[in-house]
């Protein structure tokens, strides 16, 4: 079995431990700046239906909700001029369980009227500063105002990544950083780490393992990153933490055949449920182990992004970063006939690809390419 390790090269750089800690549950929090559509290089499409959790995702018992307030009140604040903006606010059910930073009508919340968005990267990004993807990662979370949460429990050596990626958000401008590390179920069920996700402008998923990523599936930390998603919160993964993000991630596989043995998959976070995700894609020669996979369920579609590559998925949307390019396999339409083992190859034809390099667009409820605003190579 093949597992995708976290692919940061060079040196390892340390920073200093920082003194930011997670809000007291009775004060507010900075929302942030809003990250307004016309903020950053993507065109920023509204955030769609698809966005919701998937069906059959699994849901912690203790399900997170908004606080709703009656409409006499809420007209009787906008009639006399009360009605303002006010900082977000972590707070607790009955039995005393923090849940989500929730908004009250009239209270702001991070990028209030702009959805979240998901950057993907496919692994190995340049982490020096002034580095392509993680400025824009930084960008998108508020710049200077972002607070980050990295979330290291994919990876193996999880100080060695919190200090590398501490270290180049300081130097990009973030220097509020908090590492998560869910060592299993129960952490990622726990206060703990809702409180961090509540204040929280930006979630960062390392990369390592994918297999670890499996215990979050489900959990109290996956509703929170569904709902924040949907009211601003922007979430970026590299390598195992990118395929985690699909409502199906690739554990493992090899070899150059097309056929139900060249890939194992299991269930992932649903964040972006449409998108079955493979990483370091060129680099690995990883084709024949996507193609596998959506021909096994072809209504998914197969995105595999190339090393220092990623897609921002904003609502139904997604833009190419970077300098690789992003495949895309559509096989929703093709011909899918199984062999009687798993080790024979699959027949598959009429499936379409899609190779994408920086700046090209891709519809995924309409399954269509195109070329964006950004896109300077032609």
């Amino acid at each position: 079995m093949n597992v995708d390790k976290d692919a940061g090269g060079g040196r390892p750089l340390h920073g200093e431990p920082l003194d930011w800690q997670p809000p007291d549950p009775g004060g507010p929090l900075h929302p942030g700046p809003p990250l307004g559509p016309g903020s950053s290089r993507h065109p920023g499409l509204p955030l769609g239906p698809g966005s919701a959790r998937h069906a059959g995702q699994l849901s912690h018992t203790g399900q997170l909700s908004y606080i709703q307030e009656a409409d006499c009140e809420r007209e009787h604040r906008l009639r006399t001029g009360s009605e303002q903006t006010r900082p977000l606010r972590p707070c607790r059910d009955p039995q005393g369980h923090v849940k989500a930073g929730r908004q009250e009508p009239g209270r702001a919340q991070v990028g209030r009227g702009v959805p979240g968005r998901l950057l993907i990267i496919g692994g190995a990004e340049d982490r020096c500063c002034g580095a392509g993807l993680l400025e824009r990662f930084v960008e998108l979370c508020g710049g200077d105002e972002a607070r980050i949460v990295l979330v290291t429990s994919a990876t193996g050596m999880p100080e060695q990544v919190h200090a590398d990626y501490e270290r180049v958000f300081r130097k990009l401008g973030a220097d509020r950083t908090r590492e998560l590390r869910l060592r299993g179920r129960a952490d990622a069920d726990a206060d703990e780490a809702a409180e961090m996700l509540a204040a929280a402008t930006g979630v960062f998923l390392s990369g390592g393992d994918q297999s670890r990523l499996r215990t979050l599936v489900g959990s109290r930390t996956n509703d929170i990153l569904h709902e924040r998603l949907a009211s601003g919160l922007v979430i970026a993964g590299t390598s195992a933490g990118a395929t985690a993000m699909g409502r199906t991630m690739i554990l493992s596989g090899h070899g150059p055949d097309v056929a139900a043995a060249a890939v194992r998959t299991g269930p992932g976070l649903g964040l972006v449920p449409k998108l079955l995700i493979d990483m370091h894609f060129g680099e690995r020669g990883r084709l024949p182990r996507l193609l596998s996979a959506v021909a096994l369920d072809p209504d998914h579609l197969g995105v595999g992004i190339d090393e220092n590559t990623a897609i921002l998925v904003t609502g139904t949307t997604f833009e190419v970063l970077g300098t690789g390019v992003a495949t895309v396999a559509d096989a929703r339409d093709s011909t899918v006939v199984h062999p009687a083992g798993d080790c024979d190859p699959i027949t598959l034809y009429d499936v379409r690809l899609h190779l994408l390099p920086a700046g090209c667009l891709f519809d995924i409820s309409e399954r269509t390419p195109s070329i964006g605003p950004a896109h300077d190579r032609y």
